[in-house]
């Protein structure tokens, strides 16, 4: 049986992270037009609106292997497990990187939320449109190229209900290996407690980022895709409870 006090965490987040997102999210539209290449905006709104969720849903967060990210330089191709619609605002909080994300174009539909992804500089793809995927799979590596950002994947595609990993998509890998950077394996732990696949609102709890050391693609082609979505998969694999 749930204590009271995670009903009433159930109840705020109800009422409460969908508008803050709204509000936050319309901010970052016009902020944008100001800031071309992205970075204040991340920095600002979308880490700001990572804090407010996280709080709003009394996730109280760690983090494992941060100093990981003082030996390697990105950008990164990094690659997470998804259990929960907390994931997204955990890695935007816990990573201290300038993110883009490859996600579903079903986001575009959310009303100003979904103008504020693509104002932002994610990556929004039709998972049945191979040609459109592949397209935007190459703009988000050439703009890790160019701009020094790290693109963000969750292979699996969609939330798993149980918590184990689903079977990973090859995208993430094939723009590893063709951009030439290597892949940041990240491990989201208790989210799915906290707020389940079929849920909309949170119960609060515990949520951990395990960072692991980035695998380097150097030496790679395409043929090698499957051998480091395989090693991967199993570093967070490993990870997970």
């Amino acid at each position: 049986m749930r204590a009271v006090s995670s009903y009433m965490v159930a109840i705020r987040s109800l009422l409460c992270i969908y508008p803050c997102t709204i509000l936050i999210s319309a901010a970052a539209i016009g902020f944008s037009f100001f800031d071309r290449s992205g970075f204040a905006v991340h920095r600002i709104f979308a880490r700001g609106w990572a804090r407010s969720v996280l709080r709003i849903a009394d996730i109280r967060v760690s983090v494992r292997g941060l100093d990981i990210l003082s030996e390697h330089t990105g950008p990164f191709v990094v690659v997470m497990n998804h259990q929960s619609q907390l994931d997204i605002p955990l890695v935007v909080f816990a990573l201290p990187l300038q993110l883009r994300f490859v996600g579903k174009i079903e986001l575009s539909r959310i009303p100003i939320f979904g103008r504020a992804v693509r104002r932002m500089g994610h990556f929004l793809i039709d998972r049945k449109d191979h040609a459109v995927a592949t397209a935007a799979f190459a703009d988000a590596g050439a703009l890790m190229v160019r701009t020094g950002v790290s693109v963000v994947v969750a292979p699996e595609g969609t939330r798993s209900p149980d918590g184990k990993l689903l079977p990973f998509k090859k995208g993430a890998f094939v723009l590893a290996i063709q951009a030439g950077l290597p892949v940041l394996p990240i491990t989201v732990r208790g989210t799915r407690d906290a707020m389940p696949k079929s849920g909309y609102t949170s119960w609060g709890g515990a949520a951990e980022l395990v960072i692991d050391k980035p695998v380097s693609t150097v030496g790679m082609t395409y043929d090698d895709r499957d051998r480091l979505l395989e090693e991967t998969r199993a570093i967070i694999e490993r990870n997970l409870p």
